[in-house]
């Protein structure tokens, strides 16, 4: 590493951490030093030592024979300079530290526990010491040994320091974007030199004889690896550095999209810009070509700037060519006399095969041939591009002002920062803006998530396929080679033996990733990283350390899958993919891995495709003997024998070594897959129309971009399929997008405000082919929503709830995931970022029981938003989903409204689990998920759903028919505003409580605004009369139903009842639920209620709006006999006696009922969660259900209206006395937790944790103990 980064990162440590350094402490330090240097001229002679002490790194290392007695170099480095300098700064070390799982890791050589400092996440500090003088840079040992151990999450460490105890290097590892930071790299061979020489020479006091600016390393090396020093940097760590990237991350985002795309800020543009007025396209190009065009080539300049930090080109390259261009005089622009001909003619070509006029352009000397793509034409008539020098020397002088670097300084613009740039610029790779693309869920997605998702995968469906390979390839006895809990547990158990090794790692070769909605590769890269990691570790069992840059270069090649809509994703995906491999390139490897051939990037084209992942088939489409088409099975034999030509040509192009090969076997592999798509296309067509699409040509089913999954990636199907897929599918629905349209035609069309946009789109409208077109790509994203909502492809859109279809209304998110159920193999791995609306919305009822009954959870964490997406609402909630795609359900572990990503650090110690019978039983109509604070909620629920829903219809028992009787929209022709103009109330949300109906217990409930008249009066006005109205069609399907009707039902009903009374149906048979006392609720639950569910029971007479639902209080049960009645009043049946009814209100009324319900309600109670909502059926002869019954109706019985229930009762005398009131209700919420069965605990819980409101008016401290009480008195 230079001076310059060092002093670089010195001064960021000075500056971000609140360290100190006294001189005290530096005097103590340099006698220290001292010290050591007495220790070393014991052992080596002072001529050696001296030309130790002035070696560099690497040219002169310790040996043994240079130590008097012989001794080991490494042992001796520690006891004579590490250990006094470990003792000196302060720490408390163990020595020969191994992974904290056991196993046969290899050890480092010093620990310093860090458990006690909780604001530390990390366990310990891991230490490597190398002899002096050994190359700490080196892949095998020191930095690169410390860097592979932190990796490792088996040593639970994300800092560790790498020394020759001349050089320190202090290393902090990020396990979300999987980057080492060099927070700091100290030399203390100034200061040791000097001291040497004072203890030759003058001998003066240490102190003395060390200057001013040999103190500095000291000073350093205390600011940074001091014990309390290093615990503060520690500590903090986390947040300066993420803070630090965020501020280079949010600085070159807007440079790249001002200079890109000419944003300047939310509502101002600029021409100067490369797709402004930089590009000069090609004659026939359009927006979406010079889009791409800029893209790729600012992609193009960054990628050199990495180039420059390698060696691999003059370290200034485009900066000395912007020199030389400016200082000379040239007919072309810069980029055609320079650039052009550096990424086409000799980036792209090998040495011997470059044209005359680049090879006498010195500063292209010795640049090697990469390959792989990114220096290829791509576009139509690419090398007829030209770019303006206003815009592209600014540019170059623009890049000079960042340090592109895979070093590991944290102000470096690293792959992963740039890695972050490229997700927030996915929103104007194509014509969609911004504000478009963050509905779509295009925007950067955490490290911490991405993390997450790749472990969940990546990791265990390894250990499956190793598990299985060691019994099958290894020879291994079943019960030696199941049963780990990771892969690298495994791994870690794994002998040495290469025949073993090499078993795996051909495993691993064959391991497919994919992300079917890739954007700009954020999961890939994280997939890659691990994929990276579990290559490193079996190699290291057999002491092997390949090449890094070669081992990134294989995963990429062989593991790496992905698929999106844009183009210019893709190729930024493409990028992010080549500056994870070019990272990892060591300088000095250069020469030899060109000499192997083995330099050139991988070769990417057919792993990261364009397409449309929703359309397309995700298997064979077979002809059957009618001669119709289905969608058919595939084996691996099979798609080899149909697409082996394809296959080969691929394959040869990935393992071409020289451009020419390359681009022969593309486009021969393209040419033959286009064949195979046109076979395929008048297939897909057919799919339209019988989704009810006609008249839909294949040229339009074919601008739509289908992707067939077997045909486009045969290679990998040909040996099984994906093994994993991962990512965040976009979020929103399929509408039309204008700025997707107009901004073809106007390309700064996104960048308007609303008014301005408005006034463009009519201005451009004006123009009849634009007109025309905007009709056509609205009729083009109409077509794609008619299909999706009924083809046969997509089953799992259109669930039943509550006897009403739900759909998913084209919601992109659930198409995604019922297509990655199609395209995971049947054992591979999935991980989905998802919205809330999959874990809870009834639309997603049936893909929530596929993945129930058909796959098996392995995770689910769901977020309130609160910024961790800043693009988007902080009250949007989502889910990060991991499951394997076989199997069921049984146990889900799940942490549920997080709004701190970090909990997905600690996953295992924060996720509850629960049971299958929860999962399914909780909502049996929607299958809606839980969201569960607690293992102990866990296990109330699974207690309380030991009962049956409220709505299941059991023999000899009551259950609950909700019903809403008015419409306060459609029937306000019904309501008056006086009581004086009405015969009776019309109730709404605001004129009942619990147990109360009016305002003579409660004073604060207020009365009814609207009011009614008689049917007798006026039946055109009446509520009643309405009610009665809708309340014929039930009656009509009872008696239809009873008596077995066929036909028409009106038809067959007034013939019976002809036949029995002379009469047809008629409203005046319908018994009106209102001449019964029945339980009506509170529609609306709001945060600042005292209880979710708000019920009573109505006296008779009263009706109710739409914001107080009914529970009918009859059942149409008619007989024989009944028909002769007029009215039929005989036809109906009470559903509750009245006690019943009073144990059935009561049971709504109470905590553990409300429990349950606040887990299911937001703001409405809607019918279905009421109804699958469970109580215990408590009927005559029960235990509680006399206890229960009798204290709601004294609860609700008071006034005139409940004269008659009061005397039907047996004379029960109601509680009207707020104290009174309060006791009675406590003994009745006392009873309902018994009747529950729950346990004392459980009890206990449930009152401490419910919900708690300022100024209660029932449920304060004092009310929840009182019950807590009771229940003890009933036990």
């Amino acid at each position: 590493m230079s001076a310059n980064s060092s002093s670089g990162q010195t001064a960021f440590v000075a500056r971000e951490f609140e360290t100190s350094v006294d001189a005290d402490a530096v005097d103590q330090a340099i006698e220290t030093l001292d010290a050591i240097v007495s220790n070393l001229r014991k052992q080596i002679d002072d001529d050696t030592l001296e030309r130790v002490l002035r070696a560099d790194s690497g040219s002169y290392q310790l040996k043994a024979s240079m130590t008097r007695d012989g001794l080991q170099p490494e042992s001796f480095t520690q006891d004579a300079v590490v250990d006094p300098l470990l003792d000196a700064l302060g720490y408390d070390y163990a020595t020969e530290a191994g992974g904290l799982s056991g196993g046969r890791t290899r050890v480092a050589d010093y620990a310093a526990s860090l458990r006690e400092h909780d604001e530390i996440d990390s366990t310990r500090l891991l230490i490597e010491a190398e002899p002096i003088n050994k190359d700490l840079h080196s892949r095998k040992h020191g930095l690169g040994q410390v860097r592979d151990w932190l990796s490792q999450r088996e040593f639970e460490s994300d800092f560790g320091f790498a020394t020759d105890g001349l050089r320190w290097v202090f290393v902090r590892y990020d396990p979300d974007s999987y980057t080492h930071n060099v927070i700091e790299e100290v030399d203390l061979r100034p200061v040791l030199l000097a001291l040497f020489e004072n203890q030759v020479g003058r001998r003066e006091d240490p102190t003395e004889a060390v200057l001013d600016a040999d103190r500095d390393p000291v000073s350093r090396l205390l600011r940074t690896f001091e014990y309390e020093n290093f615990v503060i940097i520690a500590g903090d760590a986390r947040q300066v550095i993420e803070r630090k990237r965020e501020e280079i991350t949010d600085e070159f985002y807007d440079d790249y999209v001002r200079y890109v795309f000419g944003v300047v800020d939310d509502d101002e543009t600029t021409t100067r810009s490369l797709v402004g007025d930089g590009v000069v396209a090609a004659d026939g190009a359009n927006e979406d070509d010079v889009r791409l065009f800029s893209v790729e080539l600012m992609n193009r300049l960054v990628f050199i700037k990495f180039l420059e930090d390698k060696s691999l080109v003059h370290p200034d390259l485009l900066y000395t060519l912007k020199d030389t261009y400016r200082d000379g005089v040239y007919p072309g622009s810069f980029y055609e006399t320079f650039l052009q001909p550096l990424f086409y003619d000799v980036l792209n070509e090998e040495r011997g095969n470059r044209p005359a006029n680049v090879q006498n352009i010195d500063l292209f000397e010795g640049i090697p041939y990469l390959n792989g793509g990114l220096f290829r034409a791509t576009i139509e008539n690419e090398a007829d591009f030209d770019v303006r020098n206003s815009v592209l020397l600014s540019i170059v002088d623009l890049l000079e002002r960042y340090s592109f670097s895979a070093g590991g300084a944290p102000t470096d613009l690293d792959p992963s920062v740039l890695g972050n740039v490229f997700e927030k610029t996915i929103n104007y790779v194509t014509s969609d803006n911004a504000d478009t693309n963050k509905e779509l869920g295009a925007y950067y997605t955490p490290s911490e998530i991405t993390r997450f998702s790749a472990e969940e995968t990546v990791r265990p469906a390894l250990l499956d396929r190793f598990e299985t390979a060691l019994v099958e390839r290894a020879d291994w006895p079943e019960h030696e080679a199941w049963g780990f809990d990771s892969v690298y547990d495994l791994i870690e158990e794994l002998p040495g033996r290469w025949s073993t090794i090499s078993a795996l790692l051909a495993e691993v070769d064959e391991f497919r990733v994919v992300d079917p909605a890739c954007g700009s590769g954020h999961f890939l890269t994280s997939v890659l990283e691990e994929i990276v990691n579990v290559r490193r570790a079996l190699y290291a069992r057999s002491d092997s350390y390949p090449d890094a840059y070669k081992l990134r270069k294989t995963t990429v090649l062989n593991n790496i899958y992905g698929v999106d809509l844009m183009g210019p994703a893709v190729e930024i995906a493409k990028l992010r993919c080549w500056l994870s491999v070019i990272s990892a390139l060591e300088t000095e490897n250069v020469d030899d891995l060109a000499g192997d051939d083995a330099l050139a990037l991988p070769n990417v084209a057919f792993n990261l495709r364009e397409g449309n992942s929703l359309i397309g088939y995700t298997g064979f489409p077979e002809t059957t003997d009618e001669g119709d088409y289905r969608l058919g099975s595939f084996s691996e034999d099979s798609v080899r024998d149909r697409y082996q030509d394809i296959i080969e040509e691929i394959e040869a192009h990935e393992n071409a070594l020289d451009s020419e090969t390359a681009e022969e076997h593309r486009t021969r592999a393209n040419e033959k897959l286009e064949i195979a798509r046109e076979e395929l296309i008048g297939d897909i067509q057919r799919d339209f129309e019988e989704a009810g699409i006609e008249d839909i040509a294949t040229e339009t089913v074919a601008e739509m971009e289908p992707f067939n999954w077997v045909l486009e990636f045969a290679e990998v199907y040909a040996d099984g399929g994906f093994d994993v897929v991962i990512g965040n599918p976009p979020w929103d629905r399929i509408t039309p997008q204008r700025d997707d349209y107009f901004t073809r035609f106007d390309p700064e069309f996104r960048t308007l405000l609303p008014e301005a946009k408005k006034a463009r789109q009519d201005e451009l409208m004006e123009d009849p082919d634009i007109r025309e077109g905007w009709e056509e790509y609205k009729r083009s994203v109409e077509i794609q929503a008619d299909y999706f909502n009924n083809t046969d492809d997509y089953e799992l859109q259109r669930p039943t709830v509550a006897g009403r279809t739900q759909a998913t209304e084209n919601d992109l998110s659930a198409l995604f995931l019922e297509r990655v159920f199609q395209i995971a193999r049947d054992d591979g791995y999935v991980s989905q970022v998802l919205p809330g609306a999959i874990f809870n919305g009834s639309s997603t009822k049936d893909l929530r029981l596929h993945l129930l009954d058909e796959t098996e959870i392995k995770s689910l964490i769901t977020f309130e938003n609160k910024g961790i997406f800043p693009e988007i609402d902080n009250r949007y909630n989502f889910g990060v989903l991991a499951f394997e795609n076989r199997g069921s359900t049984d146990e889900l572990k799940g942490v549920f409204q997080q709004n701190d990503v970090n909990v997905l650090k600690e996953f295992e110690k924060h996720a509850l689990s629960i049971p299958r019978r929860v999962l399914r039983e909780y909502s049996p109509e929607a299958a809606i998920f839980p969201y569960l604070d607690s293992q102990e909620e866990v296990r109330i629920l699974n207690t309380i759903l030991q009962h049956p829903p409220i709505t299941e219809q059991i023999e000899s028992s009551w259950y609950v028919e909700p019903y809403r009787e008015l419409d306060r929209g459609n029937d306000v022709d019904r309501f008056v505003e006086s009581d004086e103009s009405g015969d009776y109330p019309v109730l709404g949300g605001s004129n009942i409580y619990q147990f109360m109906y009016d305002s003579s217990v409660l004073a604060d409930l207020e009365e009814p605004k609207f009011w009614s008249v008689d049917e007798e009066e006026n039946p055109e006005l009446s509520a009643k009369r309405r009610i009665r109205e809708k309340s014929l069609p039930k009656l009509k399907r009872g008696l239809y139903d009873a008596f077995d009707g066929s036909g028409s039902q009106i038809g067959f009903v007034n013939d019976l009842l002809e036949e029995h009374r002379g009469e047809p149906l008629s409203e005046d048979d319908v018994l009106l639920d209102c001449t019964e006392y029945r339980i009506s609720y509170r529609d609306i639950a709001r945060s600042t209620d005292e209880r979710t569910l708000i019920s009573t029971v109505l006296p008779k007479g009263v009706v109710c709006h739409d914001k107080v639902p009914t529970l009918r209080p009859y059942e149409v049960s008619p007989e024989e006999d009944d028909l002769s009645e007029m009215p039929l009043h005989g036809a109906y049946e009470r559903i509750y006696s009245d006690e019943e009814l009073f144990v059935t209100v009561g049971l709504l009324n109470s905590l553990p009922f409300d429990f349950l319900m606040r887990t299911k309600v937001d703001s409405t109670v809607v019918f279905y969660k009421l109804k699958e909502s469970q109580a215990p059926r408590l009927t005559e002869g029960d235990e509680w259900f006399d206890y229960i019954w009798t204290r709601a109706a004294r609860l609700n019985c008071y006034g005139e209206g409940f004269e008659e229930m009061r005397n039907r009762l047996g004379g029960i005398e109601p509680a009207t006395e707020m104290a009174e009131r309060r006791e009675v209700q406590a003994e009745l919420d006392a009873a309902a937790f018994h009747a529950y069965e729950l346990d004392r605990d459980q009890t206990a819980f449930v009152l401490d944790d419910f919900h708690r409101v300022h100024n209660p008016r029932l449920m304060d401290e004092e009310y929840f103990e009182t019950v807590l009480a009771k229940y003890d008195d009933l036990a």
